[in-house]
Parts: structure tokens; sequence; C-alpha cells
């Protein structure tokens, strides 16, 4: 079973996915806790600040790697354990057919 939270910054995401993941013995892959420090150094070597979360050129690099190796990793769980993904989603969320994809 694949959990996604989803949501604005700031709200509850990753506190709420932590106690999901413990109640359900679940792989927990939180975008910040995992890919934070690789996007950091990315950024930095880039010469772009490195809390840019923003910009076209931070979406262009590394926004699509980073969710597809969330879902990557998911894939790579699912088959012994519930997975949940936490992120906020918010360009996949204005896809209508978003869900139906996942399925």
């Amino acid at each position: 079973m694949l959990y996604i939270v989803s949501g604005q910054p700031a709200v509850g995401k990753s506190t709420w996915a932590k106690r999901q993941a413990k109640q359900l013995r679940a792989c927990l892959i939180d975008i910040d806790d995992v890919f934070e420090p690789v996007i950091q150094a990315g950024l930095i070597l880039a010469g772009m600040e490195q809390d840019d979360r923003d910009s076209s050129a931070y979406k262009k690099a590394f926004r699509k790697p980073v969710y597809d190796a969330m879902f990557s990793a998911a894939t790579a769980n699912l088959s012994q354990i519930p997975v949940i993904l936490c992120a906020p989603f918010t360009q996949e969320l204005s896809n209508p057919e978003w869900v139906q994809q996942l399925r």
C-alpha cells in the first residue's frame, strides 16, 4: 500500500507522516529528511542559495529528479512493506489524472 502525505510547507506533513509510519510499520520517504542534504549540496555547487525551492532554476534542475527518486525508492520497497511518501506534491495535485496515473 502506498500512502501519500501532501500539503503546503509547515503544515505538519512530516510530523503526521512519521506518526503514521510508526503505526503502520511503513517505510517513510520524506522529501526533507532524505533529499535535503543532496539538494543543498547541488544548489551550492550551482552557485544558488541553498534554501532556494521556488526559483525556476531550482525547479528545472532538481524537482523532477527528486520526485522520481522518491517514487523509485517507493517502488523498491512496496513489495515488502507499506510506503509513505511525504512531500508537497503541488504540481501533481493540480493534475486531475494524477491519482489514476499512480494506480
